[in-house]
């Protein structure tokens, strides 16, 4: 999902941490930290905001909560219930 928005991702096995960066800012300590399992999305190293459902792994796959990740940078997200789709683009 990020890379298809454009973001490049690192895992941090030993503190099971996501970082989700722009690539201008991968190496400026900018961008969004989940871990697996806590309710918590660290931005830019400095805020940190709640959300409702942690990323997990499951099945070798990590899971993270598409809608705040994709808000988070910005983009517009929209649920098509019928078909069961998410549709994210830029605003």
């Amino acid at each position: 999902m990020a890379e298809n928005l454009g973001l490049n991702i690192n895992w941090n096995e030993e503190e099971r941490r996501i970082a989700i960066f722009r690539p201008e800012f991968q190496n400026s300590g900018g961008g969004v930290f989940l871990w697996i399992g806590k309710n918590i999305v660290g931005i830019d190293e400095y805020d940190e905001i709640k959300i409702d459902t942690p990323p997990i792994i499951y099945k070798d796959r990590t899971m993270v909560p598409i809608r705040d990740i994709s808000e988070i940078f910005e983009k517009d997200v929209r649920w098509d219930e019928n078909s069961r789709t998410v549709y994210i683009k830029d605003k």
